[in-house]
């Protein structure tokens, strides 16, 4: 599905994910995007801004 929208991606960087390059039309600054599909069953305990909302699940 990312090739149908022109994303390039690479796969084999670990076991269940990927990484893909979503390229601008102009240079400048970058951005990392974060995306977790698979919702593990883990108390996550960190406290920052980006953890579950959801307990149990990760």
């Amino acid at each position: 599905m990312l090739r149908e929208y022109g994303i390039n991606y690479k796969k084999g960087f670990v076991k269940t994910g990927i990484i893909a390059w979503l390229r601008g039309e102009k240079p400048g600054r970058v951005i990392g995007l974060r995306a977790e599909l698979d919702a593990l069953p883990i108390t996550e305990n960190n406290q920052v801004s980006y953890k579950s909302k959801r307990d149990g699940i990760m």
